[in-house]
């Protein structure tokens, strides 16, 4: 939704850490399209990414926003 505006704006930053997660959580499509947004994204962006998907983890999913 988020790579490509579905009901919420763009945002590839929140596609990548939606795309990691699912990866994370064994859901195989989600690692091609984490790879194509990767390429999108900034080391900046990369590194807000990173930070985003571990507060969620951490939080079990509660705190998983910009």
């Amino acid at each position: 939704m988020y790579e490509n505006g579905e009901g919420v704006p763009e945002d590839f930053v929140m596609a990548h850490v939606w795309y990691s997660l699912a990866a994370a959580n064994g859901y195989k499509p989600a690692n091609e399209s984490m790879v194509l947004i990767k390429g999108k994204l900034s080391r900046e962006q990369l590194d807000e990414a990173q930070k985003i998907q571990s507060g969620c983890l951490k939080s079990n999913y509660k705190d998983c926003n910009l």
